[in-house]
């Protein structure tokens, strides 16, 4: 039988997608990691469910990087949140006050090791990885 996705990366059933978690070294700006993603034939991951939330908290989530990874949902300048897979936004997971827009300057998300989301700066030092997913079968 083939395998639904590249070496490295996990598979999850219900939304038939592969996912991959991964560090640029020196790197912490939102476009550089999906970026990456794209050059893998991905997007930085769209989350739809609590089921999706839990799989990435359980096998992404890390201690000592409690602030978690960069999402693929931003938000425009109506404060529209979209996803850059072009998938449609039908699921939220905030953590408490959030979405916030502190200084209006959160456009970007991540979720943390906890699987609560976040708006934060598209620079924000603060997040070091990311996790990218495609449509299994979709090995570039």
């Amino acid at each position: 039988m083939c395998d639904p996705c590249p070496k490295s990366w996990l598979y999850f059933e219900p939304t038939d997608s592969c996912y991959k978690n991964f560090t640029l070294a020196g790197e912490t700006h939102q476009d550089r990691y999906e970026a990456y993603c794209v050059r893998h034939g991905a997007h930085l991951a769209s989350i739809h469910s609590d089921d999706e939330v839990d799989f990435l908290r359980k096998n992404y989530g890390n201690e000592e990087r409690w602030k978690g990874f960069w999402m693929g949902m931003v938000m425009d300048s109506f404060n529209r949140w979209s996803h850059l897979d072009g998938s449609v936004v039908d699921y939220f997971n905030w953590n408490t006050l959030q979405p916030d827009n502190m200084y209006s300057r959160e456009f970007c998300s991540h979720q943390y090791n906890t699987g609560k989301w976040n708006d934060i700066r598209c620079n924000s030092f603060e997040i070091k990885d990311g996790v990218c997913k495609m449509p299994a079968f979709a090995i570039p």
